[in-house]
């Protein structure tokens, strides 16, 4: 989750640990120019998992606001390391039957669809750290 509230914070929001409160998502993030607040569920997988889970309060939550709540998956390397985090907005589209207590994703799917933070770094001029989401064709790439 620490990856999660650092990328937020070099994006200039606000991230507030709210996992202790069992609403379907894990951070709160204000972001200074919008009204809303984005609501990210935050999941640590190892590298080479092949999916993701969603509680059915997770899928809540996402269905009831989907263009504020965010999927964000880091992957954690055997050396500790973390990639991301990759973000993907809205992640389901129906409710869980009444029986069912969770959802399996495949996670590659979720990576070819989400969006990939990368960690700032200081401009080779020197001007500093400058951030922008650059648009591929398959995904949208956090750069430096």
């Amino acid at each position: 989750m620490l990856a999660v509230m650092e990328a937020e914070r070099a994006l200039g929001n606000e991230p507030r640990d709210d996992s202790a409160l069992k609403c379907g998502y894990d951070i709160t993030s204000r972001q200074p120019v919008r009204p809303d607040d984005g609501l990210i569920e935050v999941k640590g997988r190892a590298k080479g998992a092949t999916n993701i889970t969603l509680t059915k309060n997770e899928i809540i939550a996402a269905l009831n606001k989907p263009t504020h709540y965010w999927l964000a998956i880091v992957l954690v390397n055997e050396d500790d390391s973390a990639e991301g985090p990759h973000y993907l907005q809205g992640p389901v589209t129906q409710a869980p039957d009444w029986v069912e207590m969770s959802k399996n994703l495949e996670l590659e799917e979720f990576l070819h669809r989400a969006r990939f933070y990368s960690r700032p770094s200081t401009h080779p001029d020197g001007r500093g750290s400058r951030f922008r989401w650059e648009i591929t064709q398959r995904s949208c790439n956090f750069v430096v």
